[in-house]
Order: structure tokens, then sequence, then C-alpha cells
């Protein structure tokens, strides 16, 4: 017998329960050495690890998300589909139609999502780095940073607030070294910004 070789297709750091600490999302699954006759030798797993770094030290799996079918994952993404602000989740095995994980808000819980309109830097403002105060934590986002394997991205960032219904300063730095800082944003909030 053979042992195909195995590797990631797509990994992803999201904030689906909001708290502020993105999770990690991944797909794994083994290369078609032999063929693709028989699929059954080449499926992997899907794998969801909670952010526990600020009170565990870890990353935690976490399993019976939905995720858990081993399958020959050939992509997956993170993206806001259905406008409720908090990021869903899309991936596509070979062979299989895409399937789509809609993330529900949690209760209590708020977003911030920014969307970036260069001028002198690129216009969906990829190279940016983005920075938002949240209480006594510091996040940051460079969006559009990376794109996984046969998808694209959308370049936008989505901070979770946690409680917190309002956070700031926000900060961006343009790839054209120009900074702009915006004192507050509320929770639920959709923020356009325009390089200037």
């Amino acid at each position: 017998g053979f042992t195909p070789s195995t590797a990631s297709w797509g990994g992803s750091f999201f904030d689906p329960d909001a708290d502020g600490d993105p999770d990690l999302l991944y797909v794994e699954s083994r290369f078609f050495d032999q063929g693709i006759e028989d699929l059954e030798p080449y499926r992997g797993p899907a794998w969801f690890f909670r952010n526990e770094w600020s009170e565990q030290g870890r990353l935690v799996h976490e399993g019976d998300v939905g995720l858990e079918a081993l399958d020959t994952w050939r992509a997956s993404s993170t993206r806001d589909l259905d406008g409720d602000g908090v990021e869903d989740v899309v991936t596509s095995a070979a062979a299989a139609p895409s399937r789509l994980f809609l993330t529900n808000p949690v209760a209590g819980r708020g977003v911030v999502q920014i969307r970036l309109r260069g001028t002198d830097s690129p216009r969906d403002g990829r190279g940016a780095v983005v920075t938002l105060d949240v209480g006594d934590d510091r996040l940051r986002a460079w969006p559009g940073a990376a794109d996984p394997y046969s998808t694209g991205s959308e370049p936008w960032v989505t901070f979770g607030l946690g409680e917190a219904d309002a956070a700031g300063p926000l900060e961006i730095r343009w790839p054209s070294g120009r900074v702009q800082t915006v004192e507050s944003v509320e929770a639920g909030t959709l923020l356009v910004v325009t390089e200037g």
C-alpha cells in the first residue's frame, strides 16, 4: 500500500463568537497520488480550534461544530455572507458541491466591520495594517494578507468586541505611509474608510 501526502487546503483566523480572540479553521486532505477513481483514501479532516490563549495559553480543538466529516477538502474561506456582521464559512471538496456554514451572532456580543478604500494605496486596502483597541486589548488585522488555496477573500476586517458597546481608537496604516485614526466605533458598525 501507499501513504498519500497530506496538505492543508485552506486556513483562516476568524472570530465566530465575537469574543475578540480570532479562532482557527483549516481543512486538510491528501493529494491524488494514485488517481481519483476512488476518493476514499484521500479524505482528511476539517479542524476548528477555539482561541483560549488569554485564559489557557493555547488553542483548543473544538469538536462537534458541523465540520468534522472527513472529505477530500480543496478549499475553505470565511466571509460575512448573510450581512449579520459575523464571518461565515464556505468549504469545498473534490467532486462535491460547496458547503456553507452560517455563524450566528452570540447574544450580547458585538462586531465592527471595516472596509478600506485606498486612493494612493491599493484600492481594496490590501497591505494596510488595521489596529483597534478594545478595552485593554489591542486587535490587529491585515486586510487581504492571505487568500486560501483556490479561493479569494474579501479584504474586509471584522473585529469581535466581546460585550463592549464601542471600541477605539481605530488606526489604519496605509501602504502609502499615511496613518488615519478614528477615535471610537460602535458595535454593529460597518465602517468604510477612504484613504485621505
